[in-house]
């Protein structure tokens, strides 16, 4: 009997000893923000165990007590962001947790998306923001906090990734923003992030129809009076916020008592205008719209028809285009005036009229195809005296000057384009370079999608130019007429100048005619225009010395015009 009952009394006591050693973690995994000032970190044990950290760095900077088998290891200051392992031991056995300590703050792109955002005056103060990826603590447990102004602060608004709060009012200069985490043991309140934005007024925005700008010919001035009245404004924007009923806040919009509008503007560096000859840019042209060649002449707003009224000056066209083409850019100068608030918004909106407009000159278009058979040889060569009466008189021979010569001229007035290393870099750039050229090679126009979606559309925009200007180089100029005129003394030719012609320049006309001139030479110009180490005047002299010396009159009759404009349609034809 006393040997049983001794058995009982040491099994009792193995039992004991082994439900006394033994420990409960509460969690497994544990996670902290860097800026929580107070951790508690809980554990169940029969008795006090021995407590590691890992790694190493934490060891005298928490207390630890065991109260009923309850145990609590706390941090009474902010730990460092990074992975903690804490083991608990106790008479042979051990329990792990893991503690993840994260950086206090929203993810990456929020914080940067959130560092530039703007707010207004008549609209809900909107925020998009997402918790770190880490953070992963039930939506709960985290709140908005607000504050208008000097206005009341509103606090515990639950988390979403998008919020939206109430409309600003005008009254309202700044506002408060910040989301927190409330730590569940203690309840304190950590900072997740806060922020302080500066109200702003929205700015009006421009409206255009696309409608077409009108033009005008004044042949007395050679220029052109544009007109344009579908610019208006739409002021209908919010400036001011009626939150009287908290379920049900308004936004206040502007009306035209809001608006000041100063007169339009040419903003020439975002204006893009050329001259083209036909549908290809016209390499001959030095034409830039400046405020003397293209200049604003009316700017004003309307009040009584909320409209601006839009007139242009355009003036110094070259007679060598056939079209002004592009696009002009006007600045509105209006400013929505938010008086409540004492602040104003001016549009920096930029509105783009495109133009295309066929280039006309004080000579009808009719006398613009020039006899070269039958011009007096008083005749100043200059583009304004080429009138009809003046080339029915006889005595006028042309001639063409030999291919050297051409390509010297051709050369000298409009080098031939060179690839520069920032063509070559474009074309590696630019996915769609092959299809552009290829394009360009057919003589076929290059889409706006070949350019927009070619990975770099500045870049492809590089090549497409290079490229037109490079097709365009030769046919640009083909050919040099010499004109001759009887010497003052006897016979013997004088040279009285030279034109420069296109390869279409060539009519299918009953008598030989050109149309569109490149250039036209003066003997003054030619004395001054240099090929090489002569002068243009130098050269063709020679050539109408050589015409002399061969005693035949090479007159330029209808068959050399004829072969000349042959000779380049076959050449056009063998680019292909």
């Amino acid at each position: 009997m006393n040997r049983f009952l001794m058995l009982l009394a040491a099994i009792f006591f193995a039992l004991h000893t082994l439900s006394s050693a033994q420990i409960l973690v509460a969690e497994e995994k544990i996670i902290t923000f860097d800026k929580l000032t107070k951790t508690i970190i809980p554990f169940t044990a029969s008795a006090q165990p021995a407590v590691k950290i890992e790694p190493s760095g934490l060891e005298g900077r928490y207390a630890l007590a065991l109260s009923n088998g309850k145990g609590t290891l706390t941090f009474t200051s902010p730990v460092p962001a990074g992975t903690y392992t804490i083991t608990f031991s106790l008479a042979g056995q051990t329990a792990k947790t893991t503690w993840s300590v994260i950086p206090a703050g929203l993810d990456s792109k929020s914080m940067k998306t959130l560092s530039v955002q703007k707010v207004y005056y008549g609209i809900p103060f909107t925020i998009s923001a997402r918790l770190p990826q880490a953070a992963a603590l039930p939506l709960q447990q985290f709140n908005i906090e607000y504050q208008y102004g000097n206005q009341l602060a509103v606090r515990n608004v639950p988390f979403s990734e998008l919020w939206m709060g109430p409309h600003i009012p005008a009254s309202t200069k700044k506002v408060q923003f910040g989301v927190v985490w409330i730590y569940p043991p203690t309840g304190e309140s950590v900072p997740m992030f806060r922020q302080e934005f500066s109200a702003e007024q929205t700015p009006l925005k421009v409206k255009y129809s696309g409608s077409t700008t009108q033009n005008e010919f004044d042949p007395k001035t050679n220029s052109y009076t544009l007109t344009n009245d579908n610019i208006g404004l739409d002021y209908n924007v919010p400036i001011d916020a009626d939150n009287s009923n908290p379920l049900e806040s308004k936004a206040i919009s502007a009306t035209l008592g809001e608006v000041e509008a100063e007169n339009a503007s040419i903003d020439y560096t975002s204006t893009e205008l050329n001259v083209y000859y036909n549908n290809d840019l016209d390499p001959m042209s030095s034409w830039v719209a400046n405020p003397t060649t293209f200049k604003l002449t009316d700017g004003s707003f309307d009040p009584a028809k909320e409209r601006y009224s839009i007139k242009i000056q355009m003036s110094g066209l070259p007679m060598s285009g056939t079209r002004v083409r592009g696009k002009v850019a006007i600045k509105m100068n209006a400013k929505i005036v938010n008086r409540k608030a004492g602040v104003a918004a001016t549009s920096s909106e930029l509105t783009f009229l495109e133009i295309d407009i066929p280039i006309n000159t004080t000579i009808p278009a009719s006398n613009r195809e020039i006899t070269m058979v039958s011009l007096p040889s008083n005749v100043v060569l200059k583009q304004q005296t080429w009138m009809p009466e003046q080339l029915k008189a006889s005595g006028f021979e042309v001639f063409f000057a030999d291919s050297l010569t051409t390509e010297e001229l051709r050369n000298a007035i409009m080098p031939q384009p060179k690839k520069t290393p920032a063509v070559e870099s474009a074309e590696k750039e630019c996915i769609n370079t092959d299809d552009i050229i290829l394009r360009i090679r057919k003589k076929q126009p290059v889409p706006q999608s070949l350019i927009n979606e070619g990975a770099s559309p500045a870049d492809c925009e590089t090549v497409k130019n290079f490229y037109i200007s490079l097709a365009t180089y030769r046919q640009s100029l083909s050919h040099v007429a010499i004109l001759v005129g009887k010497g003052k003394t006897g016979n013997s030719p004088e040279l009285l100048g030279a034109v420069a012609l296109r390869s279409d320049s060539f009519s299918n006309k009953q008598y030989p005619v050109v149309k569109n001139p490149v250039k036209f030479y003066s003997v003054e110009n030619m004395k001054t225009l240099m090929l090489g180490s002569t002068t243009l005047y130098d050269v063709l002299t020679k050539q109408v010395s050589t015409i002399q010396q061969s005693g035949t009159t090479q007159k330029a009759t209808l068959e050399t015009f004829e072969l000349a404009k042959k000779s380049a349609t076959q050449k056009g034809t063998k680019a292909k």
